[in-house]
C-alpha cells in the first residue's frame, strides 16, 4: 500500500513497529519484507490456479463440478468431482463412487482409447450410498486417476489429452430413490513427457 506525502503511515501497516512517520515514508525492513511476503503469496496463488482446470455440467437440478492438473508429469493424478443443489428442492442423490456412478474417458489424438483399469462389481446401492441435498449444498469427492488405465504397450505418450468424467446414475441398480440422469465434464490436461507404466 503506497502513501503519499502528508499521509501517515500506522501500525496497521508498520506491523510491529508504533510509530507514525509524516511527510516521505521511510520504508524499514519490516515493510519490505512484509511486501515481498505479500507479493509471493499472490504471485503463488495465481501460479496454483493456473496449473488447475475446472469444468462444470449443469441440469435443472443438479451441477457437476470438475477440477484436475492442467498438465501431468507422474503415473497418476488427484480429480475433485462436486455434486450442487441448484434446485430450489432438496434432492436424494447417489454419491459419486468409482466406475459405479462415475467413469472416465480418455481420448488422445486419434480419438478414444481403450480402457484397461479396474472395474468393480458391485450390488444395488442402499441408502448408505445416497445423501440428501438440501438447495445450494453440495458433496465432494476425490480420487487417484492413473493414466495407465489407457495405456498401450505400457506407455503414455507426451501431448495433449481430453479427459472426460462421467456421472451416470441412469441404470444403476437401487434399493432407494435417488436423481437419475446424466452430467459430463470434459478436461483438457498435458501429459508433460512419455510415461513408463509398470505392471
Amino acid at each position: 500500500m503506497l502513501l503519499s506525502q502528508d499521509k501517515y503511515l500506522t501500525k496497521n501497516i508498520k506491523g510491529v513497529q508504533k510509530e507514525e512517520y509524516r511527510g516521505d515514508i521511510r520504508w524499514t525492513s519490516v515493510d519490505s519484507f512484509a511486501i515481498i511476503l505479500i507479493l509471493l503469496t499472490l504471485t503463488m496463488g495465481c501460479i496454483t490456479k493456473s496449473k488447475e482446470e475446472t469444468v462444470t455440467s449443469k441440469s435443472n437440478e443438479l451441477e457437476l463440478i470438475v477440477s484436475s492438473p492442467k498438465t501431468i508429469s507422474s503415473l497418476s493424478f488427484v480429480i475433485t468431482i462436486a455434486l450442487r443443489n441448484v434446485g430450489r428442492e432438496s434432492i436424494t442423490v447417489a454419491r459419486p463412487i468409482y466406475y459405479v456412478t462415475v467413469r472416465f474417458e480418455l481420448y488422445g489424438e486419434n480419438g478414444k482409447l481403450k480402457f484397461h483399469g479396474p472395474i468393480p462389481t458391485y450390488l444395488p446401492l442402499s441408502k448408505e450410498y445416497v445423501v440428501v441435498l438440501e438447495p445450494k449444498k453440495e458433496i465432494t469427492w476425490s480420487t487417484r486417476v492413473s493414466l495407465c488405465w489407457w495405456s498401450v504397450n505400457r506407455t503414455i505418450e507426451k501431448g495433449h489429452y481430453k479427459l472426460v468424467v462421467l456421472y451416470d446414475t441412469r441404470k444403476v441398480p437401487g434399493d432407494v430413490n435417488f436423481w437419475r440422469g446424466e452430467l459430463r465434464g470434459e478436461l483438457n490436461i498435458t501429459v508433460e513427457k512419455t510415461i513408463k507404466c509398470q505392471w
